[in-house]
């Protein structure tokens, strides 16, 4: 064959091709690219491949994973089919029915490119240096809400509520000016300064924007208002609306397996320690490190402790020292006469005893190092403030020599510390002041200094207050040493049985209590520093004397309607009875005696207004609202403290049912 008939049989043929598929066979495609060319890319999506192939500096390793990428969207959303070299793009495009598929993996490799760019940008020097010295003042051009100052670099974001301002903190020029949306709220700010996120609360994601030109770099789906921390540079940490908290690889732009910590509530850095972070979860608090084992990011927990305390971490609840070394955490109980310390060396926990009749307030870490501010208030104690001279004073702690320090001025309510700068700033309108403390005029204490004055004040408030009350049978004296008050109704108790009976509601046949004596005077129980009701201890009064309020008016009303009775049969002891009736719902105590049985006092306790009937000579006296019908849960330990609070002892014997009528006490 002659070279002219070669060309005109290859003339032909592609004639006859482009005959059978048409002018868009595109003939030098893959089956998969052919696929992928019939559904683009969005837009979205081709936008973030071309910044990441301009930033990101791992660009083998980008690369291979987009062809990954690609071949699996081809492969996955064609459901089988699979074009020939020569079907056109429109009849491939008709062939592909399942768009969604297609909208899946580009949404997927949209969030995966954008954890790759939050690391590229992470990874880069700071923003702006660290200023040598803090400024005194920091200027916004509108009221300031919130300050975020990044740990490693010289910028802080400030939050006017409208707008978000990053500042240079060396100058205090606005860089630039971001708004924030209705439903967004400030998040993170990353250690270089480089990042700032945004949580929104309606749409559960938080994104995270270039500081310095506001462009969207990436997303978090399903990400729980602040629940977003920083692992470093090269990991996120987030929590979703169902209490689980994962980890994202920023290098790989995937999720760390496994994860270590199911429910992470708050995290801080150790200074000192590049890559080692202090993680407190609900209950717990672990050391744990960041580290790549064969290409794959791993956190590695170094040690973990239970810590005993009343809530759990937040941003609102824990604090850290300037220099990182400890962290405040909420005391056990939540008893504010508690400082609780955490050294982030030993994961050991100090309760620091402040001392009856105060509560802390506030904790935040000074710019010294190994110092806290606080404010320690006053409490009511039996309807007295200790010392009101005292009340709401600050002080600075040093933790190594336990040594309050009194200052002046009054550290501004919304005072933040800049770790970066070993400084604290107050909000004053449109400015964020540096507080300087100075030392007042009075003298520092040492904290068992500290404590042992407010016992002495305590005691004697209690001692005042309840000589006040006057409750027959009661004695009230100073304990020896008079750093104390023995309960009021100790002597009474002290060679009695004490016996509860409790019921969630009664289960007799329902009555009026019109006939049922009861006491005059519903007086509060002296109580340790730390318990739950504070109601006043004031004298009793008459009848005739009571003021008429809308309040008592109603609670006449309430006894005057019919309440189901609980029948309690006293039988004769070779001890009297202290007798403790609690219930939920309002009942009519029943009581009957068998001959020789002796009662020395009756504790009525409870949520309703019960009343008691048949207690003859006995006195009763309500203690409080609270009730338990079982020796098991917190409601019985309550109980039983407000039984040690008026008498010194603990409850020997429990009876109870959710539906009592009728109980059986003392025959012992």
């Amino acid at each position: 064959m002659t070279e002219s008939h070669r060309t005109l049989v290859s003339a032909c043929f592609a004639l006859v091709c482009l005959l059978l598929a048409g002018c868009d066979a595109q003939f030098p495609l893959t089956a998969e690219s052919k696929i992928n060319k019939a559904v683009p890319i969005p837009v979205e999506l081709e936008i973030a491949r071309k910044a990441a192939s301009s930033e990101l500096t791992q660009k083998r390793f980008y690369e291979e994973e987009w062809k990954r990428r690609m071949a699996l969207r081809a492969l996955s959303c064609s459901k089988g089919f699979t074009p020939s070299w020569y079907t056109s793009l429109s009849t491939v495009r008709e062939k592909l029915t399942d768009l969604a598929c297609f909208q899946k993996h580009d949404a997927e490799t949209v969030k995966w490119i954008g954890y790759l760019r939050l690391g590229a940008v992470a990874a880069k020097p700071a923003l702006r240096p660290i200023p040598a010295n803090a400024p005194k003042t920091i200027a916004a051009d509108a009221q300031i809400r919130e300050a975020i100052f990044a740990d490693a670099a010289g910028v802080a974001v400030l939050s006017t509520g409208q707008n978000a301002l990053l500042v240079d903190l060396a100058n205090g020029e606005i860089l630039r000016r971001s708004t924030i949306q209705n439903d967004e709220k400030l998040g993170t700010l990353s250690a270089n300064g480089r990042l700032i996120s945004f949580e929104s609360r309606n749409r559960k994601h938080t994104s995270f924007y270039s500081t310095e030109t506001g462009e969207e770099i990436g997303r978090i789906d399903a990400a729980s208002t602040y629940r977003t921390y920083w692992l470093g540079n090269e990991c996120i940490l987030y929590g979703d609306s169902g209490n689980k908290t994962a980890a994202i690889d920023l290098a790989k732009g995937k999720e760390v397996e496994p994860f270590p910590f199911p429910f992470v509530t708050q995290v801080f850095p150790l200074p000192e320690e590049p890559n080692r972070f202090i993680i407190g979860t609900y209950r717990n608090v672990a050391k744990a490190t960041t580290l790549r084992k064969d290409g794959e990011l791993a956190i590695e927990v170094l040690d973990e402790r239970t810590v005993e305390m009343g809530g759990q971490w937040s941003k609102y609840t824990t604090r850290q020292t300037s220099d990182g070394a400890f962290i405040s955490v909420p005391p056990p109980k939540n008893d504010s006469t508690l400082l609780s310390i955490l050294d982030v060396q030993t994961l050991e926990t100090e309760n620091v005893d402040l001392g009856p009749g105060v509560r802390t307030t506030l904790v935040l870490g000074a710019g010294e190092p190994g110092k806290f501010l606080l404010r320690i208030g006053t409490r009511l104690v039996a309807g007295v403030r200790l010392d009101p001279k005292r009340e709401n004073r600050d002080y600075i702690y040093s933790i190594a020599d336990k040594i309050l320090t009194p200052i002046n001025p009054r550290i501004p309510d919304s005072a933040v510390m800049a770790r970066s700068l070993k400084a604290v700033f107050g909000v004053s309108d449109g400015r964020l002041v540096q507080y300087r403390p100075a030392p007042t005029d009075d003298p520092p204490m040492s904290l068992e200094e500290f404590a042992a004055q407010n016992r002495a004040r305590d005691a004697q408030n209690k001692l005042a207050s309840m000589e006040r009350m006057a409750i027959p049978g009661a004695q009230y004296r100073l304990a020896p040493g008079g750093q104390s008050v023995l309960p009021p109704l100790a002597d009474l108790a002290a060679n009695a049985r004490i016996e509860a009976v409790g019921v969630y509601e009664g289960g007799g046949q329902w009555s009026l209590p019109a006939t049922a004596t009861r006491e005059p005077a519903r007086p509060s129980a002296p109580r340790a520093v730390g318990a739950g009701h504070s109601g006043g201890m004031q004298p009793p009064l008459p009848n005739s004397a009571r003021p008429i309020t809308p309040e008592a008016i109603a609670r006449e009303s309430r006894r005057q309607r019919p309440v189901p009775t609980v029948e309690v049969r006293i039988r004769r002891s070779n001890k009297p009875i202290v007798l403790v009736l609690s219930s939920y719902e309002a009942v009519l105590w029943k009581l009957t005696r068998e001959s020789g049985a002796s009662i020395a006092v009756i504790l009525l306790s409870g949520y309703g207004d019960s009343l008691v009937t048949g207690e003859g000579n006995s006195r009763v006296i309500t203690i409080g609202r609270k009730y338990a019908y079982s020796m098991s849960g917190s409601d019985y330990s309550q109980l039983n403290n407000e039984v040690f609070n008026w008498t010194g002892r603990h409850i020997d014997i429990l009876q109870g049912k959710y539906r009592g009528s009728s109980f059986s006490v003392g025959g012992l």
